[in-house]
């Protein structure tokens, strides 16, 4: 089986990969190579969606590493996007009250680490106010250089002006009964005026928060006097998918959960897993999941930020032979939902198998294996390809009504909905 020392010679560590890119992508993105576990969430519930309501309590936290010994100069700012994630063209002052860009101060460095980091923290809004409902790019950049880009991130703020009700269950596409999912809901008419949904209203739905798999412009199959209908269309069949994968990387001093070997030297920590096979004929198997995302934590030592560890993680996955029609990556919220050139598999024909070995902090991860081609021109990776397809798996959806009138100069987020497949 391959080494260790091997792997990193073939050049999987972390550190050595670099992000050329600087332009401002109004998506989630990390842009400096020394930057990682990067986590947005709502309050302190780090697996809940970044979600504010307009006018309503809340915060936003947003948590973050940068490997090194050295804190950088690090800066915050918000702007508010259209429907289609295009910059707007407000004035910050028109959406927010207060300064829209703050220094990050809440820093820290990391405690007994073996790769050393400093961890950091930013809460908003805690001096300011949104002053509009809508999508939202949350922009981090060094020494107060906008072009100097550290990460963005997505988020929303809404209005609860419409009520939503939903019916997910089966597709009528009987072919595809057995692998598809179908989200049908209403949209009823309250505080916003919705007589006309093909013009101003456009509605979308996403898988799991994942803005890759959102579904846009959705249109009513049936106008009602008080309410609209959405169901009968292909485009509200969501593939199934499966249970995502897991590991418990919690534990760094006995081997536990999935560990099938643990080696602790001077230069850091080298995990590999229990090797992995193929799940795209395998009937369904119910496995409790995080829907692909990660949580951040240890066994040992109370504070989960700053004594969490890095750990080389060795991923396997047994295969005959390797594709030839495109390449495998491992794929989740470690990845910000992307084929990342670091996260890319190698085949081993000695060994049969695809790996990869990548730095990880200490918690517990959800992924998948799938398979990419640049050459391809659907937005997401293939999923089902490694890891198969059902319509019994459990997944959250989120349905998103977008409403902009003729004097709107960005679409504002007049209702939104999270339901479970199992709701």
């Amino acid at each position: 089986m391959i080494g260790f020392v091997g792997l990193i010679l073939l050049g999987v560590l972390f550190l050595t990969e670099a992000y050329a890119q600087k332009e401002v992508r109004y998506e989630d993105w990390t842009y400096d190579k020394q930057v990682a576990s990067v986590q947005l969430y709502k309050g302190k519930n780090e697996l809940s969606y970044p979600v504010l309501e307009l006018n309503q309590p809340g915060l936003l936290t947003l948590e973050f590493d940068e490997l090194g010994k050295e804190a950088s100069n690090l800066t915050a700012s918000v702007s508010l996007c259209d429907a289609d994630w295009s910059p707007s063209s407000y004035f910050a002052t028109d959406y927010y009250e207060g300064f829209t860009y703050e220094p990050i101060n809440n820093i820290l460095m990391s405690s007994n680490a073996r790769i050393p980091y400093i961890h950091y923290q930013y809460s908003f809004p805690t001096s300011g106010r949104f002053k509009k409902s809508g999508n939202y790019l949350l922009k981090v950049y060094r020494d107060n250089d906008e072009n100097n880009l550290v990460l963005t991130r997505r988020f929303i703020v809404i209005e609860d002006l419409v009520n939503i009700t939903t019916d997910v269950g089966f597709t009528t596409n009987t072919a595809e009964r057995f692998r598809l999912q179908a989200v049908n809901f209403y949209i009823q008419k309250g505080a916003v005026d919705l007589l006309d949904p093909f013009a101003g209203v456009s509605v979308c739905v996403m898988q799991n928060f994942r803005w890759g798999t959102m579904r846009a412009g959705l249109k009513p199959a049936y106008v009602y006097t008080d309410k609209l209908e959405y169901r009968f269309d292909s485009q509200n069949d969501f593939d199934g998918g499966n249970e995502y994968r897991f590991f418990d990387l919690r534990n760094l001093i006995n081997m536990t959960g999935r560990m099938r070997n643990l080696s602790i030297t001077d230069s850091g920590m080298f995990v590999s897993l229990s090797e992995d096979r193929v799940r795209n004929a395998v009937n369904y198997s119910t496995e409790p999941d995080f829907n692909g995302n990660f949580y951040v934590g240890t066994y040992q030592t109370p504070d989960r930020d700053l004594n969490a560890d890095y750990a080389h993680v060795q991923f396997l996955l047994r295969m005959t032979e390797p594709l030839e029609d495109g390449d495998v990556y491992l794929f989740g919220a470690m990845t910000d939902w992307r084929p990342q050139e670091r996260f890319k598999m190698y085949y081993s024909f000695e060994d049969k198998c695809y790996h990869r070995t990548v730095l990880l902090k200490q918690g517990i991860y959800n992924y998948e294996y799938v398979v990419w081609n640049p050459k391809w021109k659907k937005p997401i990776p293939d999923e089902e390809r490694l890891e198969g397809s059902h319509f019994e798996t459990e997944n959250s959806y989120t349905i998103f009504v977008y409403y902009k009138s003729p004097s709107d100069r960005a679409a504002r987020i007049v209702g939104l909905r999270h339901v479970n497949y199992y709701d």
